[in-house]
């Protein structure tokens, strides 16, 4: 127990987290979750058919973890655009999926470690109209040795996100 309750964990009254990693997510699960959840954890999940329409009432969710989702790509269209954080490290995804995360105008943090498929096209799709604060490149292997130097696939700040807009503007109109 504390001793000193200025020890404690304080959390915002207004944030609610709710860790789901690894379940088979079922509708009856989804169903129960509060719609004033602002944090979300699907690490490893599986959802499909009806249980994703679920998640469209999740209006107030700001930070998800999608981090090894099979279907990411298909979770992605019933999550809030008022998202600030994304988590979709190690997702299966294409660079037509990067193009959608547009629609999240609010994102800041993107997490895409580990997402082979991606390329540098793709990125630049992404990177085109976003305010993103902080970017994960690392072993985004598909970019490496590519018109991208190795340098950028890893975490990057904001700072280095203008200079990398840049870089990817000039190298695919060439």
């Amino acid at each position: 127990m504390y001793q000193n309750t200025s020890k404690i964990p304080k959390c915002a009254s207004d944030q609610i987290i709710l860790n789901l990693s690894g379940r088979n997510l079922t509708d009856e699960i989804l169903e129960r979750v509060s719609d004033r959840i602002t944090y979300l954890n699907l690490d490893g999940c599986s959802i499909a058919g009806k249980p994703l329409q679920q998640l469209d009432r999740l209006t107030q969710l700001r930070d998800l973890n999608l981090s090894m989702c099979k279907n990411a790509e298909e979770i992605l269209p019933h999550i809030s655009d008022q998202i600030t954080s994304l988590n979709l490290a190690g997702c299966k995804l294409t660079d037509e999926t990067l193009e959608q995360l547009s629609r999240f105008t609010q994102l800041r943090v993107l997490n895409l470690s580990g997402c082979t498929q991606i390329t540098n096209k793709g990125l630049h799709l992404l990177l085109r109209n976003h305010r993103l604060t902080a970017l994960d490149l690392r072993d985004c292997d598909s970019m490496r040795g590519g018109q991208i130097a190795d340098k950028w696939c890893r975490l990057i700040t904001s700072e280095e996100l203008q200079l990398l807009k840049a870089v990817l503007s000039i190298c695919l109109s060439a």
